[in-house]
């Protein structure tokens, strides 16, 4: 599997907060689609991440709550309190450029192939 990219995951964790975990090596795809709907054209941007089965464990875990930053990310969120979690997210939404986690397939085979695909939006 070719990777070319590296990217860090903010999990979404029991507290309402995110745990960072770092992914050294993994396959980051950019998605650019558009579709016609009635009120006129509709853009879906999102990105498809391919995770080497040796990282399974950093993979995200929570689809729709999990997200994606390309390369690595300082950003660490302060899950004190509610009020920091909620101060920490705004922080992160203007400063970063991320993806939500829309599914995660876990491709673990037993072999060389083994990986986690993870479809963003």
């Amino acid at each position: 599997m070719l990777t070319e990219s590296k990217c860090t995951v903010y999990k979404y964790n029991k507290q309402g907060g995110f745990d960072k975990a770092f992914i050294p090596e993994c396959h980051y795809q950019e998605c650019r689609a558009s579709s016609t709907v009635k009120s006129g054209m509709q853009g879906e941007d999102g990105a498809v991440i391919l995770i080497p089965g040796k990282y399974a464990c950093n993979a995200p875990e929570t689809a729709a709550k999990d997200m994606i930053v390309r390369g690595e990310c300082s950003f660490c969120f302060n899950n004190a309190t509610p009020e920091s979690i909620s101060r920490s997210f705004k922080e992160f939404k203007e400063k970063y450029d991320f993806v939500t986690v829309m599914s995660i397939e876990r491709k673990l085979y037993g072999m060389k192939t083994d990986h986690v695909k993870v479809s963003c939006k």
